[in-house]
């Protein structure tokens, strides 16, 4: 038998070798899976963790519409603009996990994912605009065992943002009075811009470390982040025949590699397309899913233009696979037909019109 305090990690976990050596045959199963489990979530180390809170900060610094603090509003935006669909390290990440098969959708990432990076962006956010967070880390975390509890039944009842009294708290809530009086003493011995400062300080470690005030302020990225993002995923797929056009139209291959890594194959097909722009400036793309599977879709795009009298032309047909084997979608297999090669163009092109709401055309 094996001892109970053997093959423990510092952390509590226990060590994937004391689970290699001992997992009997009759548990092959269940140790496999938990290896498995705990390879996919060792994915994000604590250096990853950090480069996507800086992400976040990047974004949430932009959003210059309010100073409201972490409001749910701003902080839904900054993580939106971080991980919606494109090529950069928060949407290619979410993919490199969804690829894992570590999670079953990008619901189930957020919902792990979005709380600890965002703990970490606060925090280092918090500590950045008010040193003193840094310089009394210690006096704030003992005081938050008094204060959290007040702070929290006041953010039930107001606004994340809301001027919440501070002190009002501490003398509520806290019992232990050589701590009070360290409190006291701390304030009292700063500046007057100092004391302000550290006030606040105590407000942005509630906003951080309390559980009722974080959650408030992460209300919005928890029930809308993942739908915002999904639906960037399916608007960036509905945009990839059209962007690798545009890059080739502007030579920008290195963009156009990425997204079409054999265009050079489909060459004469992309100048044939680009042509259609010499004369129509503004094409539309009407796509329909035409064959899925968990590896590629293929599409069906018919290119469109509407004419002064609100009619649909036809200019062509592109078929082509998006590829989704890798965390950065890709095309495949382009084929175009135009207009003169193809069979029932006024059918096609009455309902393609059916087809677009009558509000488009307004």
């Amino acid at each position: 038998m094996v001892p109970i305090n053997q093959g423990w990690g510092v952390n509590g976990s226990l060590s994937r070798a004391f689970i290699k050596k001992n997992c009997m045959q009759r548990y092959l199963f269940i140790c496999l899976l938990f290896l498995a489990s705990s390879k996919s979530f060792g994915q994000l180390d604590d250096a990853t963790i950090n480069k996507l809170a800086v992400g976040i900060s990047e974004n949430f610094k932009k959003d210059s519409s309010s100073n409201d603090g972490f409001s749910p509003i701003k902080m839904l935006y900054a993580n939106y603009h971080f991980f919606r669909a494109g090529n950069n390290p928060g949407y290619l990440t979410i993919r490199k996990l969804l690829l894992s098969k570590a999670f079953p959708n990008n619901q189930a990432i957020f919902k792990w994912l979005a709380p600890k990076v965002n703990k970490v962006f606060m925090q280092q956010y918090s500590e950045t605009r008010n040193p003193l967070l840094i310089q009394y880390r210690t006096l704030y975390q003992q005081l938050s065992k008094g204060f959290c509890p007040c702070i929290s039944i006041a953010a039930k009842s107001k606004d994340v943002s809301a001027d919440n009294d501070f002190n009002t708290c501490l003398q509520q809530y806290i019992t232990d009075t050589s701590l009070m009086r360290q409190h006291v003493q701390t304030y009292l011995s700063l500046g007057e811009k100092d004391q302000v400062a550290y006030l606040l300080g105590g407000m942005l470690y509630a906003q951080v470390n309390c559980e009722t005030v974080f959650n408030k302020s992460m209300a919005l990225v928890r029930t809308d982040l993942s739908k915002m993002v999904d639906e960037s995923i399916e608007n960036y797929k509905r945009g990839l025949l059209e962007n690798t056009v545009t890059y080739m139209l502007k030579s920008h291959l290195d963009s156009l590699k990425e997204i079409f890594p054999t265009f050079a194959a489909s060459k004469t097909i992309l100048q044939q397309i680009g042509e259609l722009y010499k004369d129509n400036h503004n094409i539309h793309y009407n796509l329909d899913v035409v064959f899925e599977t968990s590896g590629f879709q293929r599409i069906s795009s018919y290119m469109i233009i509407i004419t002064p009298n609100k009619q649909v032309k036809l200019l062509g047909q592109a078929v082509y696979e998006i590829m989704l084997d890798k965390p950065l979608y890709y095309l495949r297999n382009l084929k175009f037909y135009p207009r003169d090669k193809m069979q029932g163009i006024e059918k096609l092109e009455a309902d393609i019109r059916k087809s677009i709401p009558d509000e488009y055309f307004n």
